[in-house]
């Protein structure tokens, strides 16, 4: 587990998760990514969903894609089903370099902590009276529900009592059902095991099932960080290594009218150089923010080394989007003449280009979001404090984020010292206002959830100061670094 990082060439790791509304489950979520990358320092990771919430597994890995940079998706998923082998699957089929992992469950070390969990609950693994029902989201895929059932089969061997399953939907049978069943077979106690891995949707329905208690979600626990870079690992050594391409000779390109009776390829032209607009704007694309601090050793998540060769990567973007942009035209050719297709064709293209270019900070937005005052009299908030509201913010949906007229990108990163702290080597000064867009009451309780940014200011012996606004403009752009 503990190998040589080369930031530069090995493949990032796209943590992909469900999704949820729930900020502290986000905010779990976010954790066990960083967990992994401080048991693999300088390990490249983003973050990507299948539903619920950006980014989007396909446009991430569209996104790594057209900058040239191999990928291993690992779902951050408890056993295999729909979301594992027909989404994430489908989003990396089509993405050179691109491999998809085996998701987290089933794994021993999963029903250990299953075991700790239900232990922390209160309750007695040698009881042969109490009985447990493992409660997992469910899914209409047999592999899914087989692997759920492994895991309870692992569980068993340290529990006297009978273990079985249940699920919150899809899958047979549903978790009231499970535990009314195992009061008939005679339990004296029902202990729902929540194999869950965060607060969500799901979890928050097990308290209604009927169960003597309920157990935690797994996270947080360094093991599940262990799981995700060992299935990182193994899907790594599946990839064949990269061969250096060989130019393709060059075919000579017959002419083509200008436009045709039907006006099609004047629409497809337009449409060719949206979808180029798009590619281009792709560049960078992804909600990675890397960390710079000189003064804060719990952050040095990176070397000066590894991110001299981040900054080397940028450099070579341009080089990179040629490459991609030839590689497409063709398929972009491809689309129908019809004026009905292509226009269909130019306004997803228009979407598209704008979408990354806003997340890319190439574009200004407006909409509504929040805004976020950090007083600071001490000079006690710490580069940590800042990169957390972001990640909070990024979390809870904000698409475009401000601070101190910084435009946080993906290249972006934050550093100083406390009291002095900066982004993207601009010097900011307190108090420090951050500005974000997204829906602002997600955003706020983001911010505000128990022990998370705004309690953290308040240790330092600041305050931070959240105010909803219907509609905020952010105009600031990258410019290029």
């Amino acid at each position: 587990m503990n190998r040589t990082v080369d930031a530069a060439t090995d493949p990032v790791l796209v943590a992909c998760a469900h999704g949820t509304r729930s900020p502290t489950g986000r905010r779990l979520i976010a954790e066990l990514a960083l967990a992994a990358k401080e048991l693999r320092p300088g390990l490249v990771t983003t973050a990507a969903f299948v539903d619920v919430q950006p980014p989007t597994v396909v446009d991430v890995v569209a996104g790594l894609a057209a900058e040239g940079r191999s990928a291993v998706v690992v779902p951050l998923l408890l056993s295999g089903g729909y979301h594992v082998h027909v989404d994430i699957a489908g989003a990396v089929a089509g993405a050179d370099g691109t491999v998809a992992a085996r998701p987290l469950g089933p794994d021993p070390r999963l029903a250990a902590v299953l075991l700790d969990r239900l232990v922390e609950a209160g309750a007695d693994p040698q009881d042969p009276g109490t009985a447990v029902v493992v409660a997992a989201a469910g899914s209409s895929d047999e592999r899914a529900v087989a692997d759920v059932e492994h895991t309870a089969a692992l569980l068993q061997r340290s529990w006297a009592g009978p273990v079985t399953t249940g699920y919150g939907s899809a899958a047979q049978p549903p978790v009231p059902d499970a535990v009314a069943a195992a009061r008939d077979a005679g339990a004296e106690r029902v202990v729902l095991a929540s194999y869950l891995l965060a607060p969500g949707h799901f979890h928050d329905k097990l308290a209604g099932a009927g169960a003597d208690l309920v157990t935690a979600p797994l996270l947080p626990d360094p093991r599940i960080a262990a799981v995700l870079l060992d299935r990182y690992d193994a899907a790594v050594a599946t990839m064949a290594p990269p061969e250096p391409a060989e130019p393709a000779p060059a075919e000579p390109v017959p002419p083509r009218p200008a436009t045709t009776p039907s006006g099609g390829r004047r629409w497809n032209r337009t449409v060719s150089a949206l979808v180029t607009a798009a590619l281009a704007l792709a560049l960078g694309f992804g909600l990675v923010v890397q960390i710079r601090s000189t003064g804060e050793a719990e952050i040095t998540g990176a070397t000066e080394e590894d991110l001299v060769r981040i900054l080397d990567e940028l450099d070579t973007r341009e080089e990179q989007l040629r490459q991609q942009l030839t590689e497409r035209e063709q398929a972009v050719e491809e689309l129908s003449g019809t004026r009905t297709q292509s226009g269909s064709a130019l306004a997803e293209a228009q979407r598209r280009a704008e979408t990354i270019g806003i997340l890319n900070g190439t574009l200004p937005s407006r909409g509504p979001g929040l805004r976020l005052v950090v007083e600071d009299p001490d000079g006690a908030v710490t580069p940590a404090v800042l990169l957390d509201a972001l990640q909070e913010l990024r979390g809870a949906g904000a698409e475009a984020i401000e601070v101190d007229g910084v435009r946080v990108v993906v290249s972006s990163y934050v550093g100083g010292t406390p009291g002095e702290l900066t982004v993207d080597g601009q010097s900011l000064s307190a108090p420090y206002e951050v500005l974000a867009i997204g829906p602002p009451t997600d955003l706020e309780v983001a911010l505000n959830v128990s022990g998370g940014v705004v309690a953290d200011v308040a240790r330092t012996g600041g305050t931070a100061r959240v105010t909803q606004a219907d509609e905020l403009a952010i105009d600031s752009l990258v410019r290029g670094r």
